[in-house]
């Protein structure tokens, strides 16, 4: 039940990842949850990296383009989100003509390092 004058639009809600692996969690005495909002530049690029766990991403603006480390790309529009992989090298790209903006929402754990670059 909620609050008069409150609305709530379910986003999302996934149980795999964007390669149709299941969502797994870390076990951790100490967790945490790490947020980021990223904007690339058309034409930009974060840089490839890994996450220890699925990454949740929802794209704000823009298209985004994520590389996979065999190459394969993936593209999502802003509304879209997706997890992805944990442990696997991606990289996202920014091919459009205007800015790509994303949320990536990291779970996480005390002493862990919630991104890794290549």
């Amino acid at each position: 039940m909620t609050q008069e004058g409150v609305t709530i639009l379910d986003v999302a809600e996934h149980d795999t990842t964007m390669s149709g692996n299941p969502v797994k969690y870390l076990s951790v005495a100490e967790g945490q949850i790490v947020s980021h909002l990223v904007e690339v530049a058309p034409g930009g690029q974060t840089g490839v990296h890994k996450h220890p766990v699925a990454c949740y991403m929802y794209v704000l603006d823009g298209v985004l383009t994520v590389e996979l480390n065999d190459g394969t790309r993936r593209q999502y529009e802003a509304g879209e989100s997706f997890l992805e992989d944990p442990d696997s090298w991606v990289n996202n790209l920014n091919t459009g003509t205007e800015p790509a903006k994303f949320l990536a929402v990291i779970p996480s754990g005390a002493g862990l390092a919630p991104i890794e670059f290549q």
